[in-house]
């Protein structure tokens, strides 16, 4: 029977085991810790790290795509591809997203978007709606971004989905579009969805397909600093007064 070596870990004090009198040696000479507290050690993971990083991954250069090429051949690296993209897609719609439920991000987009005095607009027609119909009614600007007022319908692709129109006028729904989407798929959709939810609470729900004619007004209000844009959104409003 082999003699067996022994040394206790120099950090935790567990029992280390060798077979071989030159292997104890060597590791009292380096000062050898057990398997656990070598790897929690800051010198074992940044040689880790170092071993993984750059040139010396196994990965760099390469795409997923590139390894099933190699690997399977490329009729078979398509169909995986296919698949790996239907995945994402899947896994991003409806309740899935991250952004299911929540109103889109403020600058996204191309709107021009900013703000008239405490009312952040997404669009021209939404500000030219504000400025034309509901002050001239003295009527109340109110956002109807709210999660009450959430209207839940459901895609083409059968996914649950949500749409917050874009003020609350009274006890109504307004959502301020181009004239060319009157008739798309979309809309017609979400028109449904809005009008069956409004139904359920005894309000209203209303479209209103707006057309800017006439950017004198916006202009004069930009000028005196009423109208505030989006920094990142300048330069596209400023070309329609050039």
């Amino acid at each position: 029977m082999k003699p067996i070596y022994t040394k206790p870990c120099p950090i935790c004090g567990k029992l280390l085991t060798y077979t071989l009198k030159s292997s104890l040696t060597r590791s009292l000479k380096d000062g050898s810790s057990c398997t656990t507290c070598l790897k929690a050690s800051v010198k074992y993971k940044d040689t880790q790290k170092m071993g993984s990083t750059g040139s010396n991954n196994p990965m760099y250069g390469k795409s997923v795509y590139d390894v099933w090429l190699e690997k399977y051949g490329k009729d078979i690296a398509d169909k995986k591809q296919l698949d790996l993209r239907s995945k994402r897609s899947n896994n991003a719609k409806g309740n899935k997203n991250s952004m299911y439920g929540l109103p889109s991000p403020r600058k996204c987009g191309k709107g021009i978007s900013g703000r008239y005095k405490d009312f952040y607009f997404r669009s021209l027609r939404e500000l030219y709606y504000i400025i034309t119909y509901l002050e001239p009614n003295n009527l109340p600007i109110i956002s109807a971004e709210r999660k009450d007022l959430e209207v839940p319908y459901i895609n083409y692709d059968g996914a649950e989905r949500t749409y917050r129109a874009d003020f609350l006028v009274g006890n109504m729904l307004v959502e301020v579009k181009p004239r060319k989407l009157k008739d798309t798929p979309l809309v017609k959709l979400k028109e449904e969805s809005a009008i069956a939810f409004c139904n359920a609470r005894n309000m209203i729900y209303k479209i209103e397909y707006i057309e800017i004619d006439d950017y004198t007004k916006i202009n004069e209000l930009y000028k005196f600093g009423l109208v505030v844009i989006d920094e990142k959104k300048k330069a596209s409003f400023e070309k329609h007064f050039k």
